[in-house]
């Protein structure tokens, strides 16, 4: 009995510590691995963009979401047994604060409250802070956004909107487009030449400089597939002649604009959409002005001719 006992003590010394290993192999987490494989490659490092809600108040910052039936036939509609003609189920939505998550061609992505809705904005009308008219163009990734439209029938992820009011465009903020010209990467300035003429690009901390980049994504009814991804990169990533938005203070006087957000790369907006235009536009202006004698230059070229005689 002894030796049995004895026996079984040493086969179940050796056999413990086998299961444990196996238990630990099925059941210890791999976080290094999972991460790498499901969030991003080794080595890059991604930013996410914070909202802009710089010299926002607090009241504009309260986010609210509600969507109410304009004719309260949802669920006859979906019990069958509605006893009326009308087939119009439509919901109007309000959106306050929510926060721009990539912008398309004809959509841009918003989230409130964790739920994330692509809002089609070929029929909206498009408004700054205070009321005034606006462009996609001048619409960024983290901007703070009320929406008022509807509700799309069949695509309960999809908002059709009326107007979409910027909140963070304030009054103060200008937006200039064009291209990136001369780099100074020691003073972290950089020309921007426009149609209207080159500006001083003046970029400090606080500047955002944000790269977007399409992103493949199978679109399904009733799931949010955003169009593209942004991310916050350094000075380092400009590059000369690449299409740019830049939003700052602007002193017109001296043809300079203290940057609060660049926009870079390539997503839905009008200005990459037509960027050989706008390129064409720039150079048609460089090519007038080198050929366009000023009048000092009118004056020396006559001195000049009376030495030749």
């Amino acid at each position: 009995m002894k030796k049995f006992i004895i026996s079984f003590s040493l086969i179940f010394a050796l056999i413990m510590p086998g299961l444990n290993l196996v238990s630990a192999q099925e059941i210890s987490p791999t976080p290094e691995v999972f991460n790498d494989l499901m969030v991003t490659p080794p080595g890059i490092l991604i930013k996410p963009i914070t909202p802009f809600i710089k010299n926002i108040e607090a009241k504009e910052l309260k986010q609210k979401l509600t969507i109410t039936e304009i004719e309260g036939f949802n669920l006859c509609r979906e019990s069958d047994e509605c006893p009326f003609e009308n087939n119009n189920f439509y919901s109007e939505v309000l959106i306050e604060a929510g926060v721009i998550t990539d912008i398309g061609d004809k959509t841009i992505g918003v989230s409130v409250f964790g739920y994330n809705y692509k809002v089609d904005i070929e029929q909206a009308n498009l408004l700054r802070q205070y009321w005034i008219e606006s462009e996609l163009d001048e619409f960024s990734v983290g901007d703070i956004i009320n929406v008022f439209g509807y509700l799309d029938q069949s695509n309960y992820q999809l908002i059709h909107a009326k107007t979409i009011r910027n909140i963070s465009i304030q009054k103060r903020v200008s937006v200039l487009k064009g291209l990136v010209g001369p780099i100074d990467n020691l003073m972290k300035t950089f020309m921007l030449q426009t149609i209207d003429g080159d500006q001083t690009v003046v970029v400090n901390s606080d500047t955002k400089i944000i790269k977007s980049e399409s992103v493949f994504c199978i679109q399904v009814v009733g799931v949010y597939c955003p169009s593209f991804i942004s991310t916050l990169v350094p000075f380092d990533n400009l590059i000369i002649g690449e299409g740019i938005v830049v939003r700052g203070v602007w002193d017109k006087d001296a043809k300079k604009i203290t940057a609060e957000s660049i926009i870079i790369g390539t997503d839905g907006r009008p200005l990459f959409n037509n960027l050989e235009k706008l390129e064409n536009q720039i150079k048609e202006r460089m090519e007038n002005i080198i050929s366009t004698p000023s009048p000092s230059r009118g004056i020396w070229q006559k001195i000049i001719d009376i030495f030749k005689k």
